[in-house]
């Protein structure tokens, strides 16, 4: 064992500094559209970090490995073959009933001589987002579940949701089908069993996210073919996740916040459908790209990685004075608080339409 391993077996895990991946959990039904919003947040990121890199000396990067890479270029093709076709159907890619695990690596380059530094090399952080159906909990051993999902050392948990399902609703029946198109109750009970592991010293963070939302705002490229409906929109998603949220209340280490996401950026719902499924009706919506506006711009993905790297930043500020020293001495937390800092200031979606679910009240 070496000094900096001595060092840092003496004090709590710090994420900046542990050598395993840091562990993300992401849980929604099937086709809700996890994939597409893992691939626009890499998206968004890339554009802010590519400004920095031409005004700065250092900038973060966010790599993805491996499989993931494949995965996410295939997602990132398909997108782009539907703003040529100009039409998007959410759920083109084939649904899954297993877990997922997408691995990034997340560094620091230095803008001179575009290699890692010494510090970055240091506090390099391997991410893995785990997205995984929320009924696993009651379908698999415990035991088992937890090696292959690892939520109860997960800090950040993501729950993406529909937003056309909370707003086409009408009527009655189209209504009663809300929570089973959202898996309502299994993601609930998943999230829950996560934040009973949040306990001690640790921190957590719960992020619900209203995904495909181009057609409810007016702020984007399709302000001609979309009407503010953003209120109407956050009041719903809060209702039918209450009990998620009572529970969540339970626990004075975690936050909420709610940050819903224009997928595409230049899309509005055009035509729908319910169809009937076993128990429960299924919505069908396809999206048309707006004309002459055929360009991905995704508003509000990268401003979920910015808030878990800033929580991770947060949860790097030890309660011990001489590891506060020893990242300052080693440059590692300052030049991470920077670099998150530095993105906030260049994405052009930075606290959209975040709000702060309250927990205290």
């Amino acid at each position: 064992m070496n000094l900096i391993d001595k060092i840092i077996g003496k004090f709590p895990r710090t994420p900046l500094l542990q050598k395993q991946p840091y562990s993300i959990c992401m849980s929604g039904p099937s086709r809700i559209g996890k994939t597409t919003l893992i691939t626009a947040m890499l998206h968004d990121f890339e554009l802010s970090s590519n400004k920095i890199f031409q005004q700065t000396k250092k900038h973060l990067v966010l790599e993805p490995k491996g499989a993931t890479r494949n995965r996410l270029s295939l997602r990132h093709d398909e997108l782009t073959g539907d703003l040529i076709a100009g039409k998007f159907k959410p759920g083109t890619l084939e649904g899954t009933s297993s877990a997922v695990i997408f691995d990034f690596l997340l560094r620091e380059t230095d803008h001179t001589t575009e290699k890692t530094s010494k510090t970055c090399d240091f506090f390099s952080l391997p991410i893995q987002i785990h997205d995984f159906p929320g009924g696993w909990l009651k379908e698999k051993n415990p035991d088992e579940f937890k090696r292959q999902v690892p939520y109860h050392l997960a800090d950040v948990f993501i729950v993406p949701t529909d937003a056309a399902l909370f707003m086409e609703a009408t009527e009655t029946k189209q209504k009663q089908s809300i929570p089973s198109g959202l898996d309502l109750k299994n993601v609930t009970d998943m999230v829950k069993e996560w934040a009973n592991c949040i306990r001690d010293n640790r921190k957590g963070l719960c992020i619900i996210s209203p995904v495909k939302c181009e057609t409810y705002f007016t702020d984007n490229m399709v302000e001609n073919f979309s009407e503010n409906k953003s209120e109407q929109l956050y009041r719903g998603v809060i209702k039918f996740y209450d009990s998620m949220i009572s529970h969540l209340k339970l626990n004075p280490h975690i936050k909420c916040l709610y940050m819903p996401v224009d997928t595409i950026g230049c899309c509005f719902l055009n035509d729908k459908e319910w169809i009937e499924g076993d128990n429960h009706l299924n919505l069908k919506a396809t999206y048309y790209i707006v004309p002459g506006k055929n360009e991905w711009k995704p508003y509000g993905p990268e401003e979920i990685l910015l808030e878990i790297l800033s929580f991770i930043s947060d949860c790097a500020q030890s309660d011990q004075p001489v590891l506060n020293k020893f990242f300052q001495y080693m440059g590692i937390t300052p030049n991470f608080i920077s670099g998150v800092n530095d993105l906030k200031k260049y994405s052009d979606s930075y606290s959209r339409f975040k709000r702060t679910v309250n927990l205290r009240g």
